[in-house]
């Protein structure tokens, strides 16, 4: 991912998905491509993810690979 790019990325995930910082740096970095993956990533947040959030993830994570 583009080094500019990350820090929109981090805010985005913070803003859209109520991750906490450390969370969102980790998913950026291992970039997990599946729902199982990042649901491992997720588990160090206070709440519950639903499907669609987790998709919803994966379709920011994908999208900023290709930019």
């Amino acid at each position: 991912v583009n080094p500019e790019k990350v820090k929109d990325l981090i805010l985005e995930l913070m803003k859209r998905f109520g991750l906490a910082k450390l969370t969102a740096i980790q998913i950026i970095n291992i970039m997990p491509q599946t729902a199982d993956e990042l649901r491992i990533l997720l588990g160090s947040e206070k709440r519950e993810f639903s499907d669609q959030d987790i998709e919803g993830i994966l379709d920011l994570l994908r999208g900023s690979k290709q930019s």
